[in-house]
């Protein structure tokens, strides 16, 4: 067997087996793109209140209750509050919390008031201290929020400043370079890892603040939890 057979023949299997190797491999890598997508998605809720609409994004996923923060000035419209999962059924939420100093309030959905198809498929946000701790200017955010037919949306821009303080909302904010349309305040802001790192409060035009993970995980810890 002459020299050129050999090599084509080289060839041939040196491209059969990164074909049967990158083949699943890409497989495996869209699958989890989408089912990071979805797990994302499954975070958020939509919120009404005396006939006020926001969003809200689930903290904890426990037993017996669905506990979710959103914002105090949502909260403050009214005493019944209707809560839509993704997937788009909706529940009574009860009130648990709301604060007097920030922006911020907790609901609790009872677990067994949900059906078994919600609870599989809502997850609670995932966050860390230090993923927050190493954000920095022109990051790039993703406000992720819940419309009232249950479907999600995206949007995408970049961070300005993690810790500014904003005498409109009278807070330290996490403040960032991204459009705010009407009904996605209480909305998460994640990293593009998917880690949550606020909730938004308000925005105008292309800029947006965010109440910081740390401030509501304090408030959490401290009130609800």
């Amino acid at each position: 067997m002459n020299r050129k057979i050999i090599k084509k023949c080289f060839i041939l299997v040196l491209n059969l087996i990164v074909i049967l190797f990158l083949v699943p491999f890409l497989v495996y890598v869209i699958n989890k793109s989408d089912l990071e997508s979805k797990n994302i998605y499954s975070t958020a809720v939509y919120v009404e209140a005396g006939g006020y609409h926001g969003n809200g994004s689930i903290i904890k996923k426990g037993k017996d209750d669905i506990v979710i923060v959103t914002t105090k000035h949502l909260l403050d419209k009214g005493n019944h509050v209707d809560v839509t999962f993704w997937g788009a059924e909706t529940k009574e939420g009860n009130i648990v919390y709301v604060s007097e100093n920030h922006d911020i309030g907790f609901i609790k959905v009872p677990t067994d008031s949900l059906s078994d198809k919600t609870y599989q498929n809502i997850s609670s946000i995932k966050y860390r201290k230090s993923v927050y701790k190493i954000l920095k200017q022109d990051n790039i955010m993703q406000y992720i929020w819940l419309n009232m037919e249950g479907s999600c949306d995206i949007k995408k821009g970049r961070i300005g400043n993690p810790s500014w303080y904003v005498e409109e909302f009278h807070d330290d904010m996490l403040y960032n370079y991204c459009s705010a349309n009407a009904g996605m305040s209480g909305c998460g802001a994640f990293t593009v890892n998917n880690y949550y790192i606020g909730m938004l409060i308000g925005g105008y035009d292309n800029e947006s603040a965010c109440l910081p993970l740390p401030t509501i995980l304090k408030i959490y810890k401290d009130e609800v939890s």
